[in-house]
């Protein structure tokens, strides 16, 4: 089953709403790719039907938030579900979901700095690779430790935070950051010696990550025999990889098979102790702490926050409560005058990103 059958179709969500399918949105998509996107129509209006993988709580944690009158300001919210020929699919806004608000525009995009086909893909993205400055920074960090502290909230943990799910929504003078696309989103619980947000995946399902901002213990789940933990700091590792790219024009084509295929031991558990082999992550593309700490192109204020989200043993890795309250050291140490004024006039990067 793939978004396919769904063109041309007339399918009605839990709502009692009736959507029919338009067409897979990005051309160079594969329409028999599950990640693709479809655009449909319901009531005139353009929506995004996205097909949701078995196991994943993203539904659940809208429906809770929904119920409970809950929902996080900038998550991007599922409008309704569909059930069709044995498959769950998702119901979102089309790109612009605020009213009055002409463009939209992922993060990546600006980092990056080309035309890359996604759902908020637009042509309004600068030639050469975009770098922020360091209220920027402040601004994107803060909105990312209030995501991820939604989320241990709700016993869950979101696997695939990156650039590419971070949509800018321009209103043309105040830029509002939300996360969309809960695709890596799987239920924990609280550890109870370390207190972590541990992830229990009863099912033995992958775990879903984007190679570039992933912990280096995500690599350890996709081999057999594996023992590692995975809790909630992966989002804090995806967190100071975000912050790293804000900074530092560089990728690291992060090369997973090589990883995987180093970290295989036949018949025996994966070996954990080259979680503290820094060479080892280097040389395959992972950012590790050596990477950030003498790094001349991140600022200094922010090179100890960094550093310590990007550890790859998450033994020596920040708790999400540890690096939310480095992060407030580091934000005491601008002028809160100018940070406020700052987001009222709203994030210059994205004033003039378009």
């Amino acid at each position: 089953m793939t978004l396919r059958n769904i063109i041309g179709r007339s399918v009605r969500g839990r709502s009692g709403r009736d959507y029919f399918g338009l067409n897979i949105y990005g051309s160079n998509l594969n329409v028999t790719n599950r990640k693709a996107l479809l655009t449909g129509k319901c009531l005139g209006k353009k929506v995004f039907i996205k097909y949701v993988r078995p196991g994943n709580s993203e539904r659940s944690l809208h429906l809770y938030s929904a119920m409970s009158n809950d929902a996080h300001p900038n998550i991007v919210p599922m409008l309704d579900m569909i059930e069709f020929q044995g498959n769950t699919f998702a119901v979102y806004p089309f790109l612009s979901y605020l009213p009055d608000v002409p463009f939209s525009k992922n993060l990546g995009e600006i980092f990056q700095g080309k035309r890359i086909k996604t759902r908020f893909n637009t042509n309004r993205v600068r030639p050469s690779h975009e770098t922020i400055g360091e209220l920027s920074a402040l601004a994107l960090a803060e909105f990312l430790i209030d995501v991820a502290q939604y989320f241990k909230g709700k016993r869950v943990i979101e696997t695939d935070i990156k650039p590419q799910n971070i949509v800018v929504c321009f209103d043309g003078v105040h830029p509002m950051l939300n996360l969309c696309d809960l695709e890596g989103l799987l239920p924990g619980k609280i550890e109870k010696e370390s207190g972590l947000i541990t992830m229990f995946n009863e099912k033995k399902q992958d775990h879903y990550f984007t190679n570039d901002f992933a912990a280096p213990e995500l690599f350890y789940s996709e081999l057999p025999n594996h023992e590692l933990p995975i809790t909630e700091k992966v989002m804090v590792y995806a967190i100071g990889r975000i912050l790293a790219a804000a900074f530092y024009p560089h990728s690291m084509n992060t090369d997973r098979v090589s990883i995987k295929k180093d970290l295989k031991q036949d018949g025996e558990s994966p070996d954990s102790s080259l979680l503290q082999d820094y060479d080892f992550w280097q040389e395959r593309g992972i950012l590790t702490s050596r990477n950030i700490l003498f790094n001349e192109f991140i600022p200094e204020k922010f090179r100890e926050l960094i550093a310590g989200s990007v550890e790859t043993n998450p033994e020596s890795r920040y708790r999400l409560a540890e690096f939310s309250h480095k992060f407030k050291g580091v934000k005491a140490s601008y002028d809160p005058e100018e940070y406020a004024r700052y987001h009222r006039e709203g994030f210059k990067l994205f004033n003039h990103a378009g």
